[in-house]
């Protein structure tokens, strides 16, 4: 076992020496546009489907019962 820590410490050494931080960048303004879009289309297809389902009478919806 304390080869393989040994290891593992001796490649991050060697690792953290070839590789420098690289600096993460997130697309704010790409990522809340398609969050809003996602958000616009989903409103827009549920509000169709109650359109359509809520258009008929109630006893309609429901069905004919005996």
């Amino acid at each position: 076992m304390c080869a393989r820590r040994t290891a593992a410490l001796t490649q991050h050494a060697a690792l953290d020496r070839l590789v420098t931080d690289a600096p993460t960048v997130v697309p704010w303004p790409q990522l809340l546009a398609t969050v809003a879009l996602c958000a616009l289309v989903t409103l827009g297809t549920a509000s169709g489907a109650t359109g359509r389902e809520t258009r008929h009478r109630a006893i309609e919806a429901a069905g004919v019962r005996e």
